[in-house]
């Protein structure tokens, strides 16, 4: 009778266990991102005055490039699964990718040191060092993607928490000591961290496989079309930072490092779901509701803790209400990152490049526009949260057109007739 009750209790909370372990991706990389917060509260602290705004800026700056250059190799990786065991595609996708956020790192880093003023050479290592962090962090998420195309969703958690905890011990002696040699020792956790994953990874690939060719192109093809969806967002703050003064941007420079570490929720989560999202194309109505209502929730819970915030990050002076503008458009951004995934699992990539093309640069010309006459952070946040709305009215209106397509082609398909000899 005991083993019939532990046989049945574990039966019981298997599922809850299961629920549990799928939930560590998203657990480990908000662990992740607290980390990063802790790098932005570092910089706030080591630097003083003009540097410490000349900092926040130009890593925005650099951030905002990474995010523009990225080739979309996960993306690739999720939506072609059976790539994961072959160790020759996983490495080529690794290229590109180390290939296309090399280019946007030294575009981020001549920027910085062009518009925003980064000359100092101490300044400029530290920089360097974080653009560093940047690249490893990503190689390692798409290495570690292979995990989740296994259904391990534990391996590709466990090395992000422990960087995260290296690096948040990093952090935090930064802060209590104001030396900048802590910065600029930030990149080594992530690179270990990158190495490890490979090791991990590559005891499970099939020797035997033949190569799988894994063209440039196609994975561009992701790269493009979510490099031209993350330049809507991005080129706000990217023109403030280049033609603002570093004062004036910085409390937007902050807020948006905010607003923008939440995403790590709807990412991740759009991540996993990618590769069951064309299975079950009928709920997708009922998930873009609740990633806009986890949006909502997310959005409150960061206004609740603002002061708990400037207690970590040294606010600048006008942080509070350009966070709020921006967190007030979380409902749609969260939206917008099922919505991609969603147009990915429907086949409507070009579609969405497009479409997307042209509102960013629209919000380009607006950025510039709004730049040159306001000139203020509240006014580029406003711009950006308007984009974002947009963006989810483009994306849905996209996907319910591509959604009735399939209706129509279902009801004018003849059912088959069964042929009797």
């Amino acid at each position: 009778m005991c083993l019939v009750d532990e046989q049945r209790r574990a039966a019981r909370n298997a599922p809850m266990i299961r629920r549990a372990r799928h939930l560590m991706p998203a657990i480990s990389t908000a662990a992740s991102k607290v980390s990063q917060l802790l790098l932005i509260s570092a910089i706030s602290y080591v630097y003083l005055g003009e540097s410490a705004n000349v900092m926040l800026v130009a890593y925005l700056l650099i951030s905002s490039f990474v995010q523009l250059s990225d080739s979309g190799a996960i993306a690739y990786l999720l939506v072609n699964g059976s790539l994961a065991s072959n160790a020759r595609a996983v490495f080529r996708v690794l290229l590109i990718q180390t290939f296309t956020v090399g280019a946007g790192l030294v575009a981020g880093v001549a920027c910085a040191i062009v518009f925003v003023g980064v000359h100092e050479p101490q300044l400029l290592a530290v920089l360097v060092a974080l653009s560093a962090v940047q690249l490893a962090d990503g190689l390692s998420r798409i290495v570690r993607s292979v995990f989740l195309i296994r259904g391990e969703p534990m391996s590709f958690a466990v090395p992000e928490f422990v960087v995260a905890g290296v690096r948040t011990a990093v952090m935090l002696a930064a802060i209590f000591t104001g030396d900048a040699i802590w910065l600029w020792l930030a990149w080594i956790p992530s690179l270990l961290a990158l190495g490890y994953s490979w090791w991990a990874v590559a005891r499970h690939f099939d020797r035997a496989s033949a190569a799988v060719a894994v063209p440039f192109r196609s994975v561009l093809l992701y790269g493009v079309s979510g490099s031209i969806s993350s330049l809507y967002s991005q080129s706000p703050v990217m023109i403030a930072s280049i033609v603002l003064a570093p004062a004036v941007a910085a409390p937007l420079a902050v807020a948006y490092r905010i607003a923008q570490a939440a995403e790590f929720v709807p990412s991740t989560f759009a991540q996993q779901l990618l590769p069951r999202i064309a299975t079950s194309l009928g709920r997708s109505r009922r998930r873009v509701g609740m990633f806009a209502a986890l949006g909502a929730l997310v959005g409150l819970a960061i206004w609740l803790l603002r002061d708990v915030l400037a207690i970590l990050i040294v606010f600048p002076a006008g942080t509070e209400v350009v966070l709020l503008i921006l967190i007030l458009s979380l409902p749609f951004k969260f939206a917008n990152h099922f919505l991609i995934s969603l147009t990915m699992a429907v086949n409507i990539l070009k579609e969405r490049t497009i479409a997307t093309t042209a509102l960013a640069i629209t919000a380009v010309v607006l950025s510039f526009a709004v730049c040159m006459t306001a000139g203020t952070s509240v006014s580029v946040a406003v711009l950006a949260s308007v984009v974002e709305i947009a963006l989810t009215v483009c994306l849905a209106s996209l996907v319910g057109l591509k959604s009735t397509a399939f209706r129509r082609a279902s009801l004018s398909t003849p059912p088959a007739r069964d042929l009797v000899s």
